[in-house]
C-alpha cells in the first residue's frame, strides 16, 4: 500500500513493506517534511530519505514520529538533504516518541541546514502526547548525526536553539548517540 498526497499541503506515504527509498524530492510542505511513522501495521525499517531538498513553513523538516506504534522501528537513513528553508522554530532533526517502538539504527548524514531561524538542531524525546495511543512507552538508541552543516549567511539569524534528548524513566531511555563532524557557521 503506497499513498501520497500533494500538492504543499502534507506528503502523505502509507508503506506496508519494507525496503523504500525516497530520493530527489523536493517537497514544499506547510507540515512535516520526511517523516516515519507506524501505525500498528507490523514493524517499519529499511527505509532511505536522499537527495532531498527541502522548504518546509510548518512543522518539522525530518522526523521519526510522533506515531510510532510499531514494535521495532529500525534502519531508518536521511541523507544528503539540503533543508534551504525553515522559519517555524520547530526541531529541525527530530525522534519523537511517546509509544511502545524500539527505534535504532537510525542515522542522519551529510545534512546542510540554511534558513531555519531560532529552530532547534537535533530534538530526541520520550514522552507523553495527544497523538500517542499505546499504553506503554518504548525506547531510543544507536542513532549517529554525521555531517550536519549548519549554513549562515554572515549573522546569527540561523544560530540553532537548544537541542535536546530527553528519555522518559530508566526503562525508557535514549542512549548510545553519536555526534560526527556537527558544524555550526563552519
Amino acid at each position: 500500500v503506497f499513498a501520497i498526497k500533494l500538492p504543499s499541503s502534507v506528503l502523505t506515504v502509507i508503506v506496508v513493506f519494507p525496503t523504500v527509498i525516497f530520493s530527489a524530492l523536493m517537497p514544499t510542505m506547510i507540515s512535516d517534511s520526511l517523516v516515519v511513522k507506524g501505525f500498528d501495521t507490523g514493524d517499519v525499517y529499511d527505509i532511505t530519505f536522499r537527495d532531498c531538498v527541502l522548504w518546509n513553513d510548518f512543522a518539522r523538516p525530518m522526523e521519526i514520529g510522533v506515531e510510532i506504534r510499531a514494535d521495532k522501528m529500525h534502519d531508518i537513513l536521511f541523507e544528503d538533504i539540503d533543508v534551504i528553508h525553515s522559519v517555524t522554530r520547530y526541531p529541525i532533526i527530530g525522534i519523537h516518541h511517546g509509544d511502545r517502538a524500539e527505534v535504532y539504527n537510525v542515522k542522519f548524514e551529510n545534512i546542510n541546514i540554511e534558513h531555519t531561524p531560532g529552530a532547534q538542531l537535533f530534538d530526541l524525546r520520550i514522552t507523553n502526547s495527544a497523538w500517542n495511543k499505546d499504553n506503554k512507552m518504548g525506547k531510543i538508541h544507536d542513532v549517529s548525526f554525521k555531517n550536519i552543516n549548519v549554513l549562515s549567511n554572515s549573522n546569527t539569524e540561523n544560530l540553532p536553539y537548544h537541542s535536546r534528548i530527553q528519555g522518559y524513566s530508566d526503562m525508557n531511555d535514549i542512549s548510545n548517540i553519536s555526534f560526527e563532524n556537527i558544524r555550526v557557521f563552519g
